[in-house]
């Protein structure tokens, strides 16, 4: 359970990420947050295959390694879905960003909700229409559309005004008018 505080730091924090890059084309190139952030992205693929078995037995999607100040994260591109790739880099991004430094259940909880927030920010679900179709506009799995779908809805159901970051989020995609974009490499 993300708690509304903590749901309102990760939010702000999406949103400053993307502030920060420029981020205002929906769906997002994860791989190119990385590559602004400096954090190198390795594939399973460049290990031998038993080091790659090993691997995949501690994380079969994604995981995120620190070596000093350095983080490098890791994922699996054997897997065949290009949205649980997302999501997976997306949830590494997660840590990184807010800071993680340890894995508990929180910050695990913590990394799902900003990355499902930072691929299919609810304020585009809502401001866009976009209901009936996250997965297909925001290249999210079935699971994760359904999550932002939700998490959407329940926003909504609030009946309260768009906060400032939320506001942010709206005017940036209306102004330039990028949303949906096919290309998410």
């Amino acid at each position: 359970m993300i708690f509304p505080a903590d749901r309102y730091y990760i939010e702000r924090a999406a949103e400053q990420l993307m502030e920060d890059m420029g981020l205002w084309r929906y769906p997002i190139k994860v791989m190119d947050v990385l590559q602004w952030m400096g954090v190198p992205l390795t594939p399973y693929s460049s290990f031998e295959k038993q080091e790659r078995g090993e691997i995949m037995q501690a994380s079969p999607d994604a995981f995120l390694a620190m070596r000093g100040s350095q983080s490098e994260v890791f994922y699996n591109d054997g897997i065949c879905r290009c949205t649980r790739i997302r999501f997976s880099i997306a949830h590494e991004i997660g840590h990184i960003w807010l800071g993680h430094r340890e894995q508990t259940p929180k910050n695990e909880r913590s990394a799902n909700y900003f990355a499902g927030y930072l691929l299919a920010p609810h304020p585009l679900i809502i401001a866009h229409g976009l209901w009936s179709d996250v997965a297909t506009s925001m290249w999210l799995s079935e699971r994760c559309a359904k999550f932002a779908h939700d998490q959407a809805k329940a926003r909504w159901a609030e009946k309260r005004p768009f906060t400032s970051h939320e506001r942010a989020i709206v005017g940036m995609i209306r102004e330039i008018g990028v949303l949906p974009c096919s290309a998410v490499a």
